[in-house]
């Protein structure tokens, strides 16, 4: 959860997380759940995880950064900003996105090697089929190829 500390409905300081909340305000009891009831009359307000805001989505090119928080009728709403990325940035950037690709692709590849394992078992049983093989390998296939779709940051995952 985030704060911000807000003078005349304006954000003066943000973001604030909750163990500098706390240092702040540690002449004041606080529950362990927050709410802004119990920041009243104190400066400062929740921020909550939500937003009626749509957040951009990041590109090779672009990063999304926290913005100010805007009050709406709904309370406190967090906002985004799209931040260009520096070119000497990047490369590392596209490393750091296909490291994280290949960690979730070596995940659901395991789970499909579990069900070809399976198919194995049902056909040496006898047993009916609970997936085709010819689909399994489809979708192993296209998870191998994910590395190198054109856009790292917009990835479509193949379903099974």
């Amino acid at each position: 959860m985030l704060f911000a500390k807000v003078y005349y409905e304006e954000v003066i300081e943000f973001p604030v997380n909750e163990r500098k909340l706390r240092e702040t305000l540690s002449h004041m009891s606080l529950p362990k759940d927050i709410t802004d009831e119990h920041l009243e009359g104190t400066g400062y307000v929740v921020i909550g995880p939500w937003s009626s805001f749509e957040q951009p989505e990041e590109t090779e090119t672009h990063v999304v950064r926290l913005d100010t928080p805007i009050k709406t009728d709904l309370g406190w709403e967090r906002t985004w900003l799209l931040k260009e990325v520096p070119e000497d940035h990047k490369p590392h950037r596209r490393r750091f996105k296909l490291k994280q690709i290949r960690a979730k692709r070596d995940v659901l590849m395991e789970r499909a090697d579990k069900l070809v394992q399976r198919y194995n078992r049902e056909v040496r049983l006898g047993l009916p089929i609970t997936f085709s093989i010819e689909r399994i390998d489809t979708y192993m296939q296209a998870l191998a190829d994910i590395t190198s779709a054109e856009n790292l940051y917009n990835i479509t995952w193949p379903e099974l």
